[in-house]
């Protein structure tokens, strides 16, 4: 879950900040390998995106946008009786495309970098949306 606010940066809103920040939450997988054992994890992040309009017409705008984050994560393993919690900070790059089609709906494809993060590899998303507003 997550939610952010857009500020413009000009007038005429070709450019947008926005502040974000964003809690997961997972629960499993339970009895890893018959062991007893039960896995859990929490991630926090707080940082901003930008976001400009390359292109626009009323069908569809096409807007770049990258964002930076500051993520803390702790994964928990609990048997029921003991329980054991690591947890790790680090920096989140995201870069991608927003295209939105008839001020309705949107994609916006994604590549994400993690910065100082012990294992961390590249990732790609697809997010979507769907504008219920004015």
């Amino acid at each position: 879950m997550g939610g952010g606010y857009q500020i413009p940066l000009h007038a005429s809103r070709t450019a947008e900040l926005c502040p974000i920040a964003s809690l997961g939450l997972s629960s499993g997988p339970n009895d890893v390998l018959g062991s007893g054992v039960d896995l859990s994890s929490r991630t926090f992040a707080l940082g901003a995106s930008v976001g400009a309009v390359l292109f626009r017409t009323q069908q569809l705008r096409i807007l770049p946008n990258a964002a930076f984050q500051f993520a803390d994560t702790r994964a928990t393993a609990d048997d029921g009786t003991n329980s054991a919690s690591a947890s790790q900070s680090y920096a989140l790059l995201t870069q991608g495309t927003g295209f939105v089609f008839n001020s309705r709906f949107s994609l916006n494809p994604s590549i994400s970098f993690p910065i100082g993060l012990d294992g961390g590899s590249t990732s790609f998303g697809l997010m979507g949306a769907m504008n219920f507003g004015r």
